[in-house]
């Protein structure tokens, strides 16, 4: 079985959102585990929590925090989805 690349999701507006689904998707999906997520927005948050849930069957920590999800020891990768004013401080 292969291993999964583990990763977290900063910002789930427009192009998170967009690229949850395309990670999601039957192509990627045996290759990605979501195991973490962040928006300042808690409904969005809700709203991907359970996407993932329903796609995989596992529900990723969440955090209104980004510090929360990058101090995820098992997370390999974070990909970060924010407003371009955003990214330096993250």
């Amino acid at each position: 079985m292969k291993n999964k690349v583990k990763i977290g999701i900063i910002g789930l507006g427009l192009r998170g959102a967009s690229m949850l689904e395309y990670i999601l998707a039957p192509m990627n999906k045996d290759d990605v585990e979501i195991v973490g997520l962040c928006d300042f927005y808690e409904d969005r948050l809700k709203n991907a929590v359970e996407y993932i849930n329903k796609v995989t069957g596992k529900k990723p920590h969440s955090s209104t925090q980004y510090m929360d999800i990058i101090s995820i020891p098992e997370i390999e990768a974070i990909l970060i989805f924010t407003s371009w004013e955003m990214h330096i401080p993250i």
